[in-house]
């Protein structure tokens, strides 16, 4: 099963070097992170997110390139996919009206995960 990263996960996973503890905020997210971790379950992290937060670390003065070694390497050693925007993606975007009720957030959440169920309108 694939699950898709929301901005704000991504954040709290990133701030917090990819480790997590159980609080209320967090469990379910806890829970993905295990189950990424012994391969049950897909995490999928838009890069489009992942850029942000990298902008956000770099505008407190962080050093960005240590955050992207550890994504990189959290690819390597779990289910974790760092989705880029490739043609077929994009074209399949513009195949499809967006609804400007949703977030664009929640628009791509909701595009990969049919992606990832194999529904392709």
């Amino acid at each position: 099963m694939q699950r898709c990263l929301s901005k704000r996960e991504l954040d709290l996973l990133v701030d917090n070097n990819w480790s997590l503890s159980g609080d209320d905020e967090s469990d379910n997210l806890v829970q993905l992170l295990d189950q990424c971790e012994s391969w049950e379950n897909e995490l999928i992290c838009f890069s489009y997110f992942l850029s942000q937060t990298l902008e956000r670390k770099a505008k407190t003065g962080m050093d960005c390139q240590v955050t992207l070694r550890q994504t990189f390497q959290k690819s390597s050693a779990m289910w974790l996919t760092i989705q880029q925007f490739d043609a077929k993606f994009i074209k399949y975007l513009f195949r499809n009206v967006r609804d400007r009720n949703v977030t664009l957030e929640d628009g791509l959440i909701e595009v990969q995960t049919k992606l990832g169920q194999h529904i392709y309108e």
